[in-house]
């Protein structure tokens, strides 16, 4: 079997003149030596959390106005992953925290938010939408705009279910919600809201604490605060003898804002047995898993969601080591407490 390479960088053409790859040799090392590292360590990749956190950096840098084509790349840091940002700008971590902020201070009312386009309407969960309604949104959005990129992470509308119409319902057996709508299926708790309230939330302070210190958890996950993506966001009362909605709840308001970013790299796409969500794998049991990969090499947004959907890597069974640069798949099971669900640990493949 052919080895795939992920490198994003090209070989020189032999038709290029000697004089000409001179000058791009030039331009390559004033580039090289503008170039700027910076090592996340709040981020690790066991944690699902923060490595939706860790795409979510590189895409909104990718999307904002003053940087250009940030890369990401994961160290090995004792038995865990670290991922490293590649800038090609000369920035510094002030900087980088300033841009970050000033792009995720967005708009609550935008429709990626509210799913409507009445001002005064704001649905705080994703299953308040019938399909017409939701056909409409698609309608409205411009192409490759921000509210298009959630919708397409939001569901589809795309197939057919046995009677032959168009269905857009919360995930039970084969619908088209997206899978990483797991407060939804967590008591009280709501998608939109939780990403409204979360806005709120978002500081320089707090992305700073995410990207570069130890996560101490200390952010009240309550009021709709998390997304439930990390396995910190567990309510075990169940073993504990509490009543798990009296149990206090920690998140990392920082991280949780980033991984919505990351959350629309994970579009929903048709599938015969309705919506199926990028990053999901379905296993023999039946269950559905999260899945992701873990690269050394430094790589870009567009390459990145290559490698979400690699059939070597997005498999039951998948092989890395066929995918140049990629060193590990981690896989991590929806978890069920009571009536609140979350993603578990990142645990390796194989």
């Amino acid at each position: 079997m052919t080895q795939t390479n992920i490198s994003d960088f090209s070989n020189k053409t032999q038709s290029q003149t000697s004089e000409e790859s001179n000058r791009e040799n030039d331009n390559t090392d004033r580039e090289e030596a503008k170039r700027t590292e910076f090592s996340l360590d709040g981020l690790r990749a066991n944690d699902p959390l923060a490595f939706l956190a860790a795409v979510g950096t590189v895409r909104a840098l990718d999307s904002a106005e003053t940087t250009d084509r940030p890369k990401l790349s994961w160290t090995r840091v004792g038995s865990n992953w670290t991922p490293t940002l590649h800038m090609k700008e000369e920035l510094s971590r002030e900087q980088l925290l300033d841009t970050l902020t000033e792009y995720l201070t967005d708009d609550q009312d935008a429709l990626r938010y509210t799913m409507s386009n009445d001002p005064s309407i704001k649905r705080n969960k994703l299953s308040n939408l019938d399909p017409e309604e939701f056909q409409e949104l698609l309608a409205t959005v411009e192409l490759r705009s921000e509210d298009e990129q959630a919708l397409a992470a939001y569901g589809t509308d795309a197939f057919r279910n046995h009677s032959e119409i168009a269905e857009f319902s919360p995930r039970e057996q084969g619908t088209a919600v997206t899978r990483l709508d797991i407060v939804e299926f967590s008591g009280p708790l709501c998608f939109l809201k939780g990403q409204r309230r979360l806005l709120e939330e978002t500081t320089q302070a707090k992305l700073q604490e995410t990207l570069f210190e130890l996560w101490e958890f200390s952010d009240d996950a309550s009021g709709h605060r998390t997304m439930r993506w990390s396995p910190t966001d567990a309510k075990r009362g169940a073993y504990t003898g509490v009543d798990p909605t009296n149990l206090d709840s920690q998140t990392v308001h920082g991280a949780n804002r980033l991984a919505i970013e990351g959350s629309r790299l994970y579009t929903v796409v048709p599938h015969v047995a309705g919506g199926e969500t990028v990053g999901f794998v379905q296993l023999e049991t039946g269950e559905h898993v999260f899945q992701y990969p873990i690269w050394s090499a430094p790589v870009g947004v567009t390459t990145i969601q290559t490698l979400l959907v690699h059939p070597e890597l997005m498999s039951a069974d998948p092989a890395p080591e066929q995918v140049q640069g990629v060193e590990k798949v981690l896989r991590a099971e929806v978890e069920v407490n009571d009536r609140y669900r979350n993603l578990g640990r990142g645990i390796p493949v194989n």
